[in-house]
């Protein structure tokens, strides 16, 4: 994401944040501005694109709030089985 953010600075469109959503780990939105964080809210309840940026990791730790969401998708590709090893080296 760094990179693609040097890459494009000049030539960029702003889209709305459910296409990029990161979960609020640690409530830090809250302090956003009312706009924003309205957003935010807005992106929560239909996120297109979850960003697992934050420490809890759904591969890792099946408890985290967006979990479902991954393993829904990783069930259909061929690296499912890979992907359940690594959590168990976890």
């Amino acid at each position: 994401q760094d990179l693609l953010n040097f890459i494009c600075k000049d030539d960029v469109k702003i889209i709305d944040c459910e296409w990029n959503f990161v979960e609020d780990i640690d409530n830090v939105y809250h302090s956003l501005p009312k706009k924003l964080f309205t957003e935010y809210e807005k992106s929560e309840k239909e996120p297109k694109i979850i960003h697992y940026s934050g420490n809890r990791k759904p591969w890792i730790n099946i408890g985290s709030k967006y979990s479902k969401h991954f393993w829904t998708y990783a069930e259909m590709t061929p690296f499912a089985s890979s992907i359940k090893d690594l959590k168990k080296i976890n």
